[in-house]
């Protein structure tokens, strides 16, 4: 299989973004069946227009040095220790406003970078400066980059996959009340779920197939067009089907999910990765990827501010040497107010 793990991104993403489908949320504490509160979660994330928190996430790769050419060992032994990637994160639809401190850690070497956005305005942090990539947006070259789109019809994409026969909630597998805990000061239920990635993948093999849906989802055709090569094809989607049980193990998600209002308050995942013989990736046994997402405020006020100080994007082309307007992303780490309330 040609490209397995960006095909399972791709999934992943249509995955997630649609799990909130539902309608408006209600609280827990009259439920006593695991199914009801997580369609009940489900339903109650269509009611958040605004958060904060922060997110981490590990990457540990399992080696087999006698299995590695000489090259590749000077190169991957750099992730004996695990990669990770953290930040905070704050995000208001109705603000039209977004704003995310990330930092990357490898070897023993850690990268800062940020990102706000404004309405159709938005801003990169690198190397402790801000720049302004709002022309880069506006690039005919970079195609139809609009920081927000237009949302579909809730309702008219529901009684959709009700035609198809999709059921999200399914995508979770059967889920499992672990208990009542506190959280943070907000009193949740503990809820343990293994999805059921071989569904998730027939379910998108069929929706990608679908006109209807992909007019709902997308009436411009701009998203999928902007993914240009990168969109597997269903040929790589059937491939990945059959190979999920073998590349993607002991896959879970954990879900906290408020008592009173039956929304997400953290969600923490685990995956392990072993990659097929036709991936190529010889001595390489296995990657272990934990990642965990904490809501610290969710449906109360978001501030974001513009930076005060930034710099033509021309003068990051200029710095990078490529003109292409996409280029990686690295800081010094400054705190210098991600949030602002």
């Amino acid at each position: 299989m040609r490209r397995p793990f960006l095909a399972l991104f791709f999934v992943s993403v249509l995955s997630l973004s649609l799990a909130a489908a539902g309608c408006a949320g209600k609280g827990l504490s009259s439920l006593d069946k695991p199914e009801d509160m997580l369609k009940t979660a489900l339903d109650s994330s269509m009611d958040v227009t605004s958060l904060t928190g922060y997110f981490a996430a590990d990457l540990q790769m399992h080696l087999d040095p006698s299995q590695l050419a000489q090259g590749d060992l000077a190169f991957l032994g750099m992730f004996q220790d695990p990669a990770t990637v953290s930040g905070t994160l704050a995000l208001s639809t109705k603000a039209r406003a977004f704003d995310a401190d990330v930092t990357l850690g490898a070897a023993g070497f850690t990268y800062n970078m940020g990102l706000r956005v404004l309405g159709e305005q938005g801003w990169i942090r690198t190397f402790g400066q801000w720049y302004d990539f709002t022309t880069a947006l506006a690039d005919p070259a970079n195609g139809d980059m609009s920081l927000w789109e237009e949302t579909y019809d809730q309702e008219e994409l529901e009684q959709h996959f009700d035609r198809l026969g999709i059921v999200i909630q399914d995508w979770f597998g059967p889920p499992r009340l672990v208990g009542a805990e506190e959280l943070a000061g907000t009193d949740v239920y503990h809820l343990a779920c293994s999805p059921d990635l071989e569904l998730m993948v027939d379910d998108a093999i069929i929706l990608l197939q679908d006109r209807e849906f992909l007019n709902l989802v997308d009436p411009g055709g701009s998203l999928f067009e902007s993914l240009g090569q990168d969109l597997p094809s269903l040929s790589e989607l059937r491939s990945l089907a059959a190979d999920v049980p073998q590349m993607f193990q002991d896959f879970t998600v954990d879900l906290w999910v408020g008592k009173s209002d039956g929304l997400l308050r953290q969600a923490a995942g685990y995956l392990n990765v072993v990659p097929p013989a036709e991936a190529e990736m010889d001595g390489v046994d296995g990657i272990e990827v934990t990642a965990t997402l904490t809501l610290n405020t969710v449906n109360t006020p978001v501030s974001v501010k513009a930076p005060e100080n930034f710099l033509p994007f021309s003068a990051l082309e200029e710095m990078f040497g490529d003109p292409s307007g996409l280029m990686p992303f690295m800081g010094t780490g400054e705190d210098d107010g991600i949030f602002s309330y």
